[in-house]
């Protein structure tokens, strides 16, 4: 599936439609590529529910340079775009959370949500949730935990500070958002767990807190379940 690129790292995230079009989405390099301002992302698309694919394609229109060990998260928004959010390395010394929206998932326009200029891979991974009135997205800039909804003006809401990272999200049939996110974590290392949930119009409420006891090599990962309660997993 990953025929012809190289250096994969980060891992890929897949996005589906209601009606048979799958989407594979990775950053990568072609064989030429030197650095991370050579990476890029590429598209392996279906239209039969997944028996076959197209050969891998780049996301044309994207800016060039992908951080390369932050991951990506695809997502199928309610308009049927293809929405991709990425850590990009536009330069050696900024690393800025990028939305990339297809309509199509051939061609791309780019979009900064979050600068950050720093000189180093920070290894974060980004998320996107369907709500009530569009798409909602989580990030880290900085060992902040950011959200706000990709369809609106209004601009990222900061849910934590102190190494906070990884966030996930669920939503519950009350309009409400968990966002949940690992704190102190990183290579060989453990840390806590932290958790917000934001009221129906998108603000942060003030049920949240932490837990301990996030494993080495743990992520966290959340669900509502049909009473519309949240239920937390690490």
């Amino acid at each position: 599936m990953n025929e012809g690129t190289i250096h994969l790292d980060g891992g890929a995230s897949i996005a589906a439609t209601d009606k048979g079009a799958v989407f594979v989405v990775w950053h990568a390099s072609l064989p030429d590529g030197k650095s991370e301002a050579d990476r890029r992302i590429f598209i392996n698309r279906s239209a039969d529910e997944g028996v076959t694919f197209s050969s891998p394609a780049p996301a044309k229109g994207m800016p060039a340079g992908v951080c390369p060990c932050c991951s990506l998260n695809a997502f199928m928004a309610s308009d049927g775009s293809l929405l991709t959010l990425y850590r990009n390395a536009s330069a050696q010394a900024q690393r800025d959370i990028t939305l990339l929206t297809s309509s199509d998932g051939k061609a791309f326009t780019s979009r900064v949500l979050d600068p950050w200029p720093i000189a180093a891979c920070p290894m974060s991974s980004a998320a996107l949730i369907a709500a009530s009135t569009g798409t909602r997205a989580a990030w880290e800039t900085n060992a902040t935990i950011y959200t706000a909804m990709l369809d609106q003006k209004t601009g990222p809401v900061a849910l934590s500070k102190g190494q906070a990272r990884h966030p996930a999200m669920a939503f519950n049939a009350r309009s409400e958002t968990l966002v949940v996110w690992s704190i102190g974590t990183g290579w060989q290392r453990g840390g806590e767990l932290g958790w917000a949930i934001l009221d129906a119009t998108g603000r942060p409420t003030e049920k949240r807190g932490t837990s301990p006891e996030v494993p080495v090599w743990g992520h966290t990962a959340a669900y509502a379940d049909a009473a519309g309660n949240f239920v937390i997993l690490r």
